[in-house]
């Protein structure tokens, strides 16, 4: 079982943890895109993360990836709009 199994695993279980903040304001969709994990990105955002949450300090997980990948960045734009009926 690899890490996206476990993330899936413990969404399946609770949907409100693909959202839920520790007390620096970090959600689990800041750690996937600060790590490039689209896979894991995509299953947070299907349940109800969003890129724009911003933590403690005023990052958002969008600027995180779009530093990294602006590929990804994009891909995963046009997945929230898709998933939240934004336009």
């Amino acid at each position: 079982m690899g890490l996206t199994d476990v993330v899936a695993d413990i969404i399946q279980r609770d949907p409100t943890l693909a959202a839920k903040k520790d007390f620096g304001g970090t959600t689990p969709l800041h750690v996937a895109t600060f790590f490039k994990d689209v896979e894991i990105a995509t299953m947070l955002i299907e349940n109800g993360a969003t890129l724009y949450e911003k933590d403690a300090v005023g990052v958002d997980p969008f600027r995180y990836l779009e530093r990294k990948d602006e590929s990804k960045c994009a891909n995963l734009r046009l997945l929230e709009i898709k998933v939240r009926g934004m336009a």
